[in-house]
């Protein structure tokens, strides 16, 4: 449900001259399942994405997913820009015709932290490891409690012990990020990219409070579902989503000379 205070704040920055709508994948676009190749974003989400670009507002979808990952399952239309890896890897895009410099990870301590947490998730049945450009993912989504938490403690320990690995605690997931970039300072570029006034940002995860940390006052800040988080507002699902776009779309609209 949307509350009627979001409503109000979705009312007013719908008047800023550039606006710029930032959301997460997983748990915000689309459902949470536990095979992440058949995730995709629900029609509804999808049509007001859509809204929103006719009505002239960039959109960007920032993952933690690899970007090529996050290219096969976000079938978006074109005009919305694609940032993988926490902020770590970007679309060509005409309203980001440059991306963030960014030093590529070492190989050498790239090949270290797979094989650490290979050997955790051989031990550890129903987890797996994820290999992205810039960091490595021990998932266990589909392991039983016990071993889920035997795994994610390793792979923390195993990790924290490494020099120039930042650790990342997600929803049933452990990364070591091998750059220093967050979906706060995509965030930053983005905004600074597009000059925009204003920023309506989504997110689900502990991942995405560097997003909204990245926040000013007069920007909006949405946490989809339960945990705790700095952003002043909460929906509880993905199903929620959609409305908050749509109630964005229509203040737009009647914003609109």
């Amino acid at each position: 449900m949307v509350t009627a205070e979001l409503t109000a704040r979705l009312a007013q920055v719908a008047r800023a001259e550039t606006l710029l709508v930032v959301l997460d994948f997983d748990g915000v676009l689309a459902p949470l399942v536990d095979d992440p190749r058949r995730s995709r974003v629900s029609d509804d989400n999808a049509a007001a994405v859509h809204r929103l670009l006719d009505l002239g507002i960039p959109v960007a979808v920032v993952s933690g997913r690899a970007f090529a990952e996050l290219a096969e399952v976000c079938t978006l239309d074109r005009r919305v820009v694609l940032v993988g890896g926490h902020g770590a890897e970007w679309s060509r895009h005409p309203l980001v015709p440059r991306s963030p410099q960014l030093p590529p990870p070492d190989p050498g301590l790239h090949a270290r932290v797979r094989a650490q947490l290979q050997a955790i998730a051989e031990a550890h049945p129903g987890t797996r490891v994820e290999v992205k450009p810039a960091a490595l993912v021990l998932h266990y989504r589909l392991a039983s409690e016990q071993v889920a938490q035997s795994a994610s403690s390793q792979a923390v320990a195993v990790l924290r012990g490494i020099a120039g690995v930042r650790v990342l605690r997600g929803k049933d997931v452990v990364e070591g990020l091998l750059t220093r970039v967050d979906k706060g300072s995509a965030v930053r570029w983005l905004r600074s990219t597009l000059a925009a006034d204003l920023v309506v940002a989504v997110g689900d995860d502990v991942t995405d409070e560097a997003m909204f940390r990245a926040l000013g006052p007069a920007d909006v800040a949405v946490k989809v579902g339960p945990g705790p988080t700095v952003a002043a507002h909460r929906v509880e699902a993905v199903a929620d989503v959609a409305s908050v776009l749509h109630r964005l779309a229509e203040a737009r609209a009647a914003a609109s000379p």
